[in-house]
């Protein structure tokens, strides 16, 4: 018989947490492992060794954006797949999830009985994201820097970060560090066109001082 798929939910609503641990307790070949209030405890909690199959993250933390989250966990060494909980899983999502490393996009406003099948899935190692309309997939050439596409277009097509980054040449660290400046330019109010090169010399800088340049710019 396999070993069951823990689960860790990370959602700031105690009530909303507590359902879902208690959905996925009552699912087949899923066995939570706990949870966590915000982004800084499930950091703590990863960091002090709890470990997870399968990690469910509300979309908007108090402290931080569960992107920003996902993409901390999914830049450490054995990741877990991550489930982004979120307001809506349409196509707005689709671009951010993708550079984030998120594995699924569940809406909140689903049958949350449907949960644990995803939970499933991506254990086994499927993604379930958002589509990816073309016009949403070419606006993106607008706002990242050109020498980014090409890790966008990989991240797109499921190829590994250690592949990623054998291919273009460049350290884990500097990937994880281009990778938290696309998510934090696909993720800010429109702004004028100068502004995300300016972001991502500024999130360079925030995320330079952690030897593995995986810290997220809320912890640093």
């Amino acid at each position: 018989m396999p070993d069951p798929i823990r689960v860790l939910v990370v959602d700031d609503h105690a009530s909303v947490r507590a359902g879902l641990l208690a959905l996925l307790a009552r699912e087949p070949g899923i066995e939570p492992v706990g949870g966590a209030a915000t982004a800084a405890e499930a950091h703590d909690l990863w960091l002090g060794g709890a470990r997870a199959d399968v990690v469910v993250i509300d979309q908007h933390l108090p402290d931080e954006n569960g992107l920003s989250l996902c993409l901390w966990l999914k830049s450490g060494r054995r990741p877990p797949a991550v489930v982004l909980y979120a307001t809506s899983a349409g196509e707005e999502l689709a671009l951010p999830a993708i550079v984030a490393g998120a594995d699924a996009v569940v809406s909140r406003t689903a049958d949350p009985t449907g949960l644990g099948a995803v939970v499933r899935a991506v254990g086994a190692g499927e993604r379930h994201l958002p589509p990816l309309p073309a016009q949403v997939a070419g606006g993106a050439g607008e706002a990242l820097a050109p020498d980014d596409l090409p890790i966008l277009g990989m991240l797109r097509h499921a190829v590994s970060p250690d592949e990623i980054a054998a291919t273009l040449s460049i350290a884990p660290g500097e990937l994880a560090i281009r990778r938290w400046a696309m998510l934090e330019v696909l993720t800010a109010p429109p702004v004028v066109p100068a502004a995300p090169r300016l972001r991502r010399s500024v999130q360079a800088m925030r995320t330079l001082s952690s030897p593995a340049a995986t810290t997220s710019p809320g912890w640093s």
